[in-house]
């Protein structure tokens, strides 16, 4: 498994199975910037990673365009990924094609920050969510 290199942003990783590189950064790890969110601690980096490489491969996407963000989930949504309560997480398109994406948990606090509403049906559809876990992603569109 891709072990990633240190830096002094994060841990960089090595080119996935489509060829996108990924960045743990450091910032969502511990509070060293104001209103980020922060990855559980029982969350590893490599499992940031390997979320990233599920959302990546499965194409969750907010849609089909080439600024498509990333949405990642666990569990049906019962892991909380976030130290706030946070069930969800984005991973952000990077501006320039060669760098690396990156990924923080969101949730029903994190304002004007949701997975596109196909992507919430995919996942219904798919089993990769209960309705349950649908309701709660659309009352957060409120």
């Amino acid at each position: 498994m891709n072990s990633g290199q240190a830096n002094s942003d994060g841990i960089l990783y090595s080119p996935n199975k489509s060829g996108k590189t990924y960045i743990s950064l450091n910032y969502h790890r511990s509070k060293t910037k104001k209103d980020k969110t922060l990855w559980m601690n029982n969350i590893s980096r490599i499992q940031e990673y390997e979320l990233f490489c599920t959302s990546d491969d499965n194409i969750w996407a907010t849609n089909n365009g080439p600024t498509a963000d990333y949405w990642g989930i666990l569990n049906k949504g019962d892991t909380e990924l976030g130290t706030e309560g946070e069930w969800l997480c984005k991973f952000e398109r990077p501006i320039n094609d060669p760098d690396p994406w990156h990924g923080y948990p969101v949730g029903e606090n994190t304002k004007g920050i949701t997975p596109g509403k196909y992507l919430v049906e995919f996942w219904f559809q798919t089993g990769v969510i209960d309705k349950a876990v649908q309701k709660r992603i659309y009352r957060s569109y409120r």
